[in-house]
């Protein structure tokens, strides 16, 4: 589950566990215990289809589908309810940390899921704000069941920046985010 905020460029930390590369501002926070117990009830009971995962080409301006860079369905949820559920693990975020305000971006929240096998390779996420006041992140929620997590698999997300690799397990421990 990937929903867009957006913060104000400040200059302090989070004080989530936050990492800052040498002469870098910090890009990425993980965050634990989030209450995703409503937002999985909600997304149990929406009956809108997945789709195949797309990956977006900036040279194109285009989003198309690449089994090899990707193997998962999505499906971007525009709802008043999904926002509200959303916000609230903003808002869950904004109060474990101080200097920095997320607000959510009302354009869809999306929904990932992966079947055994399932992957998504190295690639760039989409900006879809781009400007000198405010910053676009991408929150990334694990709401799986706890007994499907229990035996899965893989799913760490990997960030690279400024030639190195960190891998992130939050992104596999329901009710656990990744902040980047």
């Amino acid at each position: 589950m990937w929903f867009p905020i957006n913060t104000p460029p400040v200059d302090s930390l989070a004080k989530a566990r936050t990492r800052k590369m040498p002469g870098a501002s910090p890009f990425y926070s993980e965050f634990s215990d989030l209450p995703v117990q409503k937002l999985r009830a909600f997304l149990d009971q929406h009956d809108q289809p997945f789709e195949p995962s797309q990956l977006y080409s900036p040279a194109a301006e285009a989003k198309y589908v690449h089994t090899g860079q990707c193997v998962s369905e999505f499906r971007a949820i525009v709802n008043a309810e999904c926002f509200g559920l959303a916000e609230e693990l903003v808002a869950a975020v904004n109060r474990n940390q101080t200097g920095i305000r997320f607000s959510l971006v009302r354009s869809d929240v999306t929904e990932i899921t992966y079947q055994p096998g399932g992957f998504f390779k190295r690639h760039q996420d989409f900006l879809s704000v781009q400007g000198n006041v405010v910053e676009e992140h991408t929150m990334l929620v694990c709401v799986t069941p706890d007994e499907a997590a229990a035996s899965a698999r893989g799913g760490a997300t990997i960030i690279h920046q400024l030639g190195k690799s960190h891998k992130l397990v939050g992104t596999t421990i329901p009710g656990h985010a990744v902040v980047f």
